[in-house]
């Protein structure tokens, strides 16, 4: 067995697009990027809560945490279409491909609120 610490973001987003739900890799996927895209949620909702009236700024510890685990499951929406999708070469491209989902799913939040 590969060990999981030892590969690349590229490799590791790879293979879990074969994984199974019980499969290690899943747990090293989310200890790996889960802070991450917290910290993304986090500012994005306080930029979008500075410039959209009516969007509170307040950042609940439940709301950070459930828009962090929404964008786990975005990412396995139609058969892991947004797993299969990523072409990054650099190991910073995956935090960067992540980070620009959890920016639009927080925006697409936002914009839900305000209609």
């Amino acid at each position: 067995m590969t060990d999981l610490k030892r590969l690349a973001n590229r490799d590791l987003i790879q293979q879990l697009t074969q994984a199974d739900a019980g499969d290690p890799l899943w747990p090293e996927f989310i200890a790996r990027f889960r802070t991450g895209i917290r910290i993304t949620v986090l500012r994005t909702l306080r930029t979008e809560a500075e410039r959209t009236p009516g969007v509170n700024a307040s950042e609940s510890p439940e709301l950070i945490e459930d828009l962090t685990q929404e964008v786990f499951v975005r990412l396995l929406e139609g058969n892991r279409r947004p797993l299969s999708r990523f072409q990054g070469r650099t190991e910073l491209a995956a935090h960067t491909y992540l980070n620009t989902i959890a920016v639009n799913l927080v925006r697409d939040h936002c914009k839900s609120l305000r209609s």
